[in-house]
């Protein structure tokens, strides 16, 4: 029996598509979903990017009104702010 998962990152390219996988590993910490693309090459993407795990609360909640949460804004804040140092 296939296993099928949608990528549902919104700014994946893929976003939308359903691929057949053939496994899931631990890779430095994060979890990653392993599929062959169009052209037979095995790739991978972070599971959390498919549907395999459920939506995140905030993504369902804003509805696409949002793309980001306010710590994420906060993050690249302070990121930017070291680079610019």
């Amino acid at each position: 029996m296939p296993r099928e998962v949608r990528i549902t990152h919104p700014f994946h390219p893929r976003c939308g598509e359903v691929v057949e996988y053939s496994h899931t590993a631990t890779i430095y910490g994060s979890q990653r979903v392993f599929f062959r693309t169009g052209a037979g090459v095995m790739t991978s993407i972070p599971k959390e990017w498919t549907s395999l795990v459920p939506e995140d609360p905030f993504v369902v909640a804003s509805a696409g009104r949002a793309r980001l949460r306010v710590g994420d804004l906060l993050e690249l804040a302070d990121l930017l702010e070291e680079l610019t140092r």
